[in-house]
């Protein structure tokens, strides 16, 4: 058995073990967990969507991973107060019990509010696993040999696909960047692998050196850009478009077929092409390749110290604002 279905295993035990705890607790007790559980989930959704901002300019975070710390910033702090709320609630269950006991009605509600608490818990430890397992395979963090992979993992994905959407929601009015924010939260490892691989790759830089592209872009004519060799040999690269589709930055049709991916890089470079020629001619953008730390980053292919860089930052959020 691989250690994905053995993760599997341990969320199930989790689920059962949870259930059966929930009947033997009652339902007041069981329910009062469920809804902290869910005041959680929600101060996350909430934290996401408005503090964002102020994480990444707080504890100076790249734009891109700012939202699943300000989640689980509001995760805790909503999963608090409503456990201290639901305390009281519980003292009166607990002198309720001790005058007439437990009936199977009770239990039958606290074995389905467990079951509930159960499947919400299992997808915070899922996604949770998930940036452990990223953290690890990126070497950000030493130590983490005994994580389980994720990769194999059911629960995982499904867990995976229930926050994007979530967090897609809660960012929709941020443009792409949202798509990308979601898939880092959902999916740590593959979502920052693909980042870190298309930036290190000489193609894509090879893109931004493209100056005639960018002219092109500027003036209207996508398709002529879309025909230059520096756009070519990424539109026809199954691993780039498949890069491309892990930050969701194209549908997943686009990662098999060049067309549709073409088709969808022409609307984006259409829509957003004017902002990024600009950054192109920006000077601070073009001093960030006399930095020595950068150029130090760079060479280390520290991704993730290169996305926390405060010029970095300020120049993505500049674009993120533009979108």
């Amino acid at each position: 058995m691989d250690r994905g279905m053995l993760l599997d295993l341990a969320f199930l035990i989790l689920l059962v073990g949870l259930a059966a705890l929930g009947a033997w607790r009652g339902a007041i007790p069981s329910g009062s967990g469920l809804l902290a559980m869910i005041a959680g989930y929600a101060g996350a959704i909430v934290a996401a969507s408005l503090g964002a901002g102020w994480v990444a300019e707080t504890l100076v975070v790249s734009p891109w991973i700012a939202p699943a710390i300000a989640g689980t910033i509001g995760f805790a702090v909503a999963y608090l107060v409503a456990s201290a709320a639901g305390d009281v609630a519980v003292a009166w269950d607990r002198a309720r019990v001790e005058l007439g006991g437990r009936g199977a009605v009770d239990r039958g509600f606290g074995g389905l509010f467990g079951l509930a608490r159960g499947a919400l818990l299992v997808v915070l430890l899922a996604i949770g696993t998930s940036w452990l397992d990223a953290a690890r395979d990126l070497g950000v963090v030493e130590g983490l040999s005994g994580v389980p992979e994720t990769d194999g993992s059911s629960v995982a994905r499904a867990s995976g696909d229930l926050v994007e959407a979530a967090v897609s929601t809660a960012l929709a009015d941020a443009g792409p960047a949202a798509e990308v924010a979601a898939r880092i939260t959902a999916r740590p490892g593959r979502t920052l692998g693909s980042m870190q691989g298309l930036l290190e790759d000489e193609r894509f830089s090879g893109l931004f050196e493209d100056a005639m592209v960018w002219t092109l872009i500027q003036n209207g004519s996508i398709d002529y850009a879309m025909n230059r060799a520096s756009v070519r040999s990424i539109v026809n690269d199954p691993e780039m478009r498949g890069r491309f589709a892990d930050l969701g930055l194209v549908g997943e049709a686009a990662r098999e077929d060049p067309a549709a991916f073409r088709e969808a890089i022409s609307g984006v470079l259409a829509e957003v092409g004017p902002r990024v020629a600009r950054l192109h001619q920006d000077e601070e953008l073009k001093a960030l390749a006399t930095d020595p730390e950068i150029v130090e980053l760079v060479q280390a292919g520290d991704t993730l110290a290169l996305m926390g860089h405060p010029r970095i930052q300020r120049i993505v959020a500049r674009l993120s604002s533009d979108l």
